[in-house]
């Protein structure tokens, strides 16, 4: 199965199953290759904040073990990042994304569980774009993330958490960036969304 942004790209428009959360009209446009441009703006989920804009979350099919897509972000400020999520709600989800940390770009894989935050992994990259993963193990207990560039064909494994329970209702995925500027404009850019 597939599920990207492309569906109506030429015309503008997102696919019905895309929604926003605390999304603004003039924080988003398809650019003219079809990638999706995201303004990124104050704020985070991390912990008990909840203010991070611009999510944008689809419903995760049941069958669904996968989902993947290519970030492209010049991080400019302390922990501005972008990427993707696996999402209930505010403060319970599971992210990977491209981050800026003191120590430079990284790879961030966090899981958070009633608004108690876990850095699960890290792994140093130094270019642009990224092609960033995560997928359920065999069993379905375990959500991997992995991350590789566009010329590689192997993926890195960076870390491994507990996954949610998927017989509840309310599962979405998606793509989002946050801890960005009101002053300046910082864009991410998301191109091949799939979901497998």
């Amino acid at each position: 199965m597939k599920a990207g942004f492309e569906a109506k790209a030429a015309t503008g428009v997102l696919s019905e199953e895309w929604r926003w959360i605390r999304g603004n009209e003039e924080d988003w446009s398809f650019d003219e290759d079809g990638r999706l441009q995201i303004r990124i703006r104050p704020g985070s989920i991390y912990g008990t904040e909840n203010t991070a804009r611009n999510l944008l979350v689809r419903p995760m099919p049941a069958a669904a073990s996968e989902v993947q897509a290519i970030v492209e972000m010049n991080l400019l400020l302390p922990y501005e990042q972008a990427g993707l999520l696996w999402y209930y709600d505010d403060d319970h989800y599971i992210k990977l994304v491209i981050e800026l940390l003191p120590e430079g770009r990284h790879v961030v894989h966090v899981r958070e569980e009633g608004a108690e935050a876990d850095v699960v992994a890290k792994a140093a990259v130094g270019s642009d774009p990224v092609i960033l993963r995560l997928a359920l193990t065999q069993d379905g207990q375990a959500v991997e993330a992995g991350f590789r560039l566009p010329e590689e064909e192997a993926w890195t494994l960076i870390g491994q958490c507990p996954a949610f329970d998927r017989s509840e209702e309310g599962m979405q995925t998606g793509v989002f960036g946050h801890c960005g500027s009101d002053e300046e404009e910082h864009w991410a850019s998301f191109e091949g969304f799939e979901v497998k």
